[in-house]
């Protein structure tokens, strides 16, 4: 009988769960198209066609350069709207876009396959390439759990007739679409709206609400729901709200939602985008919208969750804990070392050997993503970043007003708005330069860039190197140190410029620190990818600063993977130090010695007789264990290096610490490289192999599979092929037979390669077909973001803008509800306010709630208790009485008295200008 009992109890249990069942169903559908060979994922390329002909293939000097395929595979050409392909071989065939059919006509280029795109009068060729670099490191997606109040029924309204509504997209231009009408719902007892577009038979939502750059993707999401039945109504399944394509490439065109659909509540389902985590010792919720708004800014949506309040060190040691859990993003330590020890009669000393005990526990931790340290005010020492950790440093947004005595009374939040946006942007820049590709050179112009004048007509010592450009030298030499190649790229005669950094005696640079240069009047898009297949490195690792706007309009459609800086005409070392990609927050010896490096290859390719050249190299390779303190190099190889890399799997140094892994190391009579090349080894398979292209070309690799051969009997070997890593695709067919794949190697298959010197110069590795990073306005933060009041003030506008519209039917009238509005509109965001509002109706909560009484206190000298606040009709015009009451409260009685007694004398007109006054007291 119990047996029995215990079945039927459990037949809920054991019971299916349709929507469950339906959910899981669908993201199951949504993430394998995603991985397939015509996904998202695929995605690596988007070439917008000029008009007249673009030529195509893997050689640098193309239009289009492509990651695989022939040097010069053909040319697209564009005739008005019509794109005709022309092949090197075969016949030439016009190519039908996506704007004149559903489906747009495929051509296949070895493993690639292209298609035309139009976009509101752009026309493009997007690319998809089964091996690209997301499709390959790509883990999985992630969800809020599946709710049943999200699966809703909407009620359709649809319009006299179809609107045509212009929805903006990522690229700036502006898409064209029709609405048949909007679709409300309720949520939560809350009644809705969003205007849906037509769009492949469906209802295509593209809105935002307020998960949106926090758990969500910053740009909105998308939603597609059946066309309403004869009773109008619409099925909304929100449990299956995506992120937009843009969220995994750069390449795409998303729709980003107009003002309408900006909801003013959070829809807790759908496609997540993983956490970042936050530890402090103090109340740190204030720096939430400073890093939501600069995630928005970036496009690179960084949600937040913050750990238990002022559990440090236990959040620092919980192997279940968030940071040990975090997978993606940074884990972030904001703390205040007097919070360290709060024993009464605590000294200095004592917080800072519990701050040491901090920074030691933080040094034995391996987590799988950079940890972030803020060591926050008062405390004024300075620390230097180490291995797995790495410190804010906010000294270049100066805050002067950083403390708020109130606010840490009321609910320990030490520190004014202002500091909590300088100390949210020194994090979202740190964040960003560690999970950015690094740049690799500088190129410079010269006239009125490096020197304010025109060499070739004031002369070399008539250009002027005045104190801007002073800095700028100082500061590209320091940039050179950290690991950057500079180069010129000029439109001069070679010979003014070399005259010029010759005889004038204020340079600062000499010939000797330029590692290239293109000096001629050929546009400089042209220029810097010449140099870059020479020097064999990628050419969206360049950045060209440049005074002149028009260049930098030029480079970017001709190279527009190339990065262009517009120098500004005043407050040069102010825009240097604001150019978010001139940040390394990891320099290393190999960077230090990175242009000597060049200059020795220089005199590599130089040498007279190159047989001889290799036989008096004098090589030594060491391979050795990897050493913790080589931590940090061997990850940068893995972020770094593109060429010879068998398997490009980034890492970073929690993720390499565990592993079997060798430090390769080279030397020669030219001189010691130092640690250029990383293997990893899982038992007798071959995980990783990398050499830094500055030891490629003289047999290093051979004498590292020699002692591969002399540690195993058998080797299992595999190169996975991109665009860039031709020197490992050559040379694993030159130890396997084979292009690409896997393959298992005997000892004495290893120990038997050999170098030889080759007959010819080796060609350049193919540039990448498009950008590998995702360019950010650099520019626009240098010259509009780089000050906290700047940033508050677009922080305020970017909150406003995203604000529904909503009418205020009793405006503030009296001084007092005047400017008691004014904090409350900003602190909840709100464009306008209405007397019968209630704080916690608009969207407040407690931390806000600290921040009012702080903001009322010092806005009108008067101190409100919590409980004043926390009142459950306490409207924006009760509040004004109140204070109103308190300010007459804070007379003596005394005074009040004779106060009456002088009013009892005066006329109605005058009462009522002397009330008028004191209700203002402003």
């Amino acid at each position: 009988m119990r047996a029995r009992c215990f079945f039927l109890l459990a037949l809920p249990l054991l019971a299916a769960d349709p929507l469950t069942d339906k959910v899981t169903a669908w993201r199951t559908k949504y993430e394998t198209g995603l991985k397939s060979n015509t996904g998202w994922l695929s995605v690596a390329g988007l070439y917008w066609l000029e008009e007249g002909p673009n030529s195509a293939g893997t050689d640098a000097s193309n239009k289009l350069v492509l990651p695989a395929g022939p040097a010069r595979a053909g040319v697209f050409e564009r005739k008005r709207d019509q794109i005709t392909w022309r092949p090197a071989a075969g016949p030439a065939k016009v190519l039908q876009s996506d704007k004149d059919q559903a489906t747009p006509d495929l051509l296949t280029i070895d493993r690639l396959t292209l298609f035309v795109i139009y976009r509101n009068g752009k026309i493009g060729i997007r690319l998809r390439d089964p091996q690209s670099k997301m499709r390959r490191e790509f883990h999985e997606t992630k969800w809020f759990p599946i709710r049943p109040q999200y699966s809703l029924t909407g009620q359709f309204k649809p319009y006299p007739q179809k609107k045509t509504v212009m929805i903006p997209d990522v690229t700036g231009n502006t898409l064209k679409y029709e609405s048949p009408g909007e679709v409300e719902f309720n949520l939560n007892g809350q009644k809705l709206s969003l205007e849906p577009v037509l769009d492949e038979g469906q209802l295509f939502f593209v809105f935002k609400d307020k998960t949106s750059g926090r758990q969500t993707y910053g740009g909105g999401r998308m939603l597609y729901a059946p066309l309403p039945g004869p009773d109008n109504k619409v099925e909304l399944e929100l449990n299956i709200a995506k992120n937009p394509p843009c969220a995994f490439t750069p390449y795409a065109t998303c729709p980003i939602p107009i003002k309408r659909n900006a909801l003013s509540v959070s829809i807790e389902a759908g496609e997540l985008v993983p956490p970042g985590c936050i530890s402090a010792t103090f109340t740190a919720e204030p720096i939430q919208p400073v890093l939501e708004f600069w995630a928005r800014q970036l496009g690179e949506p960084w949600p937040i969750e913050f750990a238990p309040y002022n559990q440090v060190l236990q959040t620092v040691l919980d192997p279940t804990g968030p940071f040990a859990q975090n997978r993606d993003g940074a884990n972030v330590l904001l703390v205040r070392p007097s919070d360290l020890a709060q024993f009464e009669g605590s000294t200095s000393a004592d917080h800072d050997a519990r701050l040491a005990e901090l920074l030691s526990t933080l040094e034995a931790q391996r987590f799988a993503v950079p940890t972030l340290l803020a060591l926050c005010p008062p405390y004024q020492a300075q620390l230097q970043s180490r291995p797995n950790l790495y410190i804010v440093d906010t000294s270049a947004y100066p805050v002067s007003d950083w403390a708020d005595e109130a606010a840490e009374r009321l609910g320990r939040i030490p520190y004014t708005p202002a500091y909590f946006t300088a100390l949210g942007t020194a994090i979202a820049r740190l964040t960003h330069a560690l999970k950015r590709p690094p740049f690799k050179l500088i190129a410079l112009d010269c006239d009125n860039t490096l020197w304010a004048g025109v060499c070739g007509e004031d002369g070399p010592t008539g250009v002027t190197i005045d104190e801007p450009r002073r800095h700028l030298q100082e500061f590209l030499l320091a940039q050179r140190e950290a690991g950057m190649l500079l180069a010129l790229s000029s439109k001069n005669n070679p010979d003014d410029v070399w005259q010029t950094f010759a005889a004038n005696p204020s340079m600062i640079l000499s010939r000797e620190h330029i590692t290239a240069h293109r000096l001629s009047w050929l546009p400089k898009s042209a220029g810097l990818r010449q140099m870059a297949a020479e020097l064999s490195l990628g050419a969206d690792s360049f950045l060209l600063l440049d005074d002149n706007a028009k260049e930098i309009a030029e480079l970017a459609e001709g190279a527009p993977e190339v990065l262009g800086l517009t120098l500004p005409e005043t407050d040069i070392p102010h825009y240097l130090d604001h150019v978010w990609a001139f940040d390394h927050p990891v320099i290393t010896d190999a960077d230090r010695g990175r242009a000597a490096s060049y200059h020795l290859q220089q005199s590599f390719a130089a040498a007279a007789s190159l047989e001889h050249f290799y036989e008096t190299l004098a090589l030594e390779v060491g391979i050795a264990p990897l050493h913790p303190d080589d931590l940090p190099r061997a990850a940068q190889l893995t972020q770094r290096t593109n060429q010879f890399n068998f398997s490009t799997r980034r890492r970073t140094e929690p993720e390499l610490a565990p592993l079997n892994a060798y430090s390769i190391r080279v030397a020669d009579r030219f001189g010691d490289y130092g640690l250029t090349g990383l293997l990893v080894l899982d038992e007798n398979v071959l995980d990783t192999f990398l050499l830094s292209c500055r030891v490629l070309g003289r047999g290093v690799e051979h004498a590292v599979a020699r002692w591969l051969g002399q540690q195993h009997e058998t080797l299992s070997v595999e190169l996975l092929p991109t665009p860039r890593n031709a020197p490992a695709q050559s040379f694993f067919q030159e130890l396997t037979g084979q292009a690409e794949g896997s393959a298992t190697l005997t000892a004495a298959q290893l120990q038997a390669a050999a170098f030889s010197s080759p007959k010819a110069a080796p060609v350049a590795a193919p540039a990448e077909a498009a950008p590998t990073q995702r360019f950010h306005d650099y520019q626009h933060i240098a010259t509009h973001l780089s000050t906290v009041d700047q940033i508050q003030a677009a922080l305020r506008a970017d909150q406003l803008d995203a604000a529904p519209v909503r009418e205020v039917q009793n405006p503030p009238v009296t001084n007092t509800e005047i400017r008691l509005a004014a904090i409350w509109a900003d602190l909840l965001a709100q464009p306008a306010i209405s007397t019968d509002d209630n704080f916690f109706d608009l969207g407040g909560h407690s931390l806000l709630a600290v921040l009012l009484v702080t903001r009322v206190h010092d806005e009108f000298a008067i101190e409100l208790s919590m409980d004043d606040v926390y009142s459950a009709d306490t409207t924006l015009a009760k509040l004004a009485q109140l204070l109103e009451t308190q300010h007459l409260n804070q007379y003596d009685p005394a005074e009040v008295s004779a106060l009456l007694a002088e009013i009892a004398s005066l006329s109605d007109e005058e009462v009522r200008s002397e009330i008028s006054r004191l209700c203002a007291f402003s």
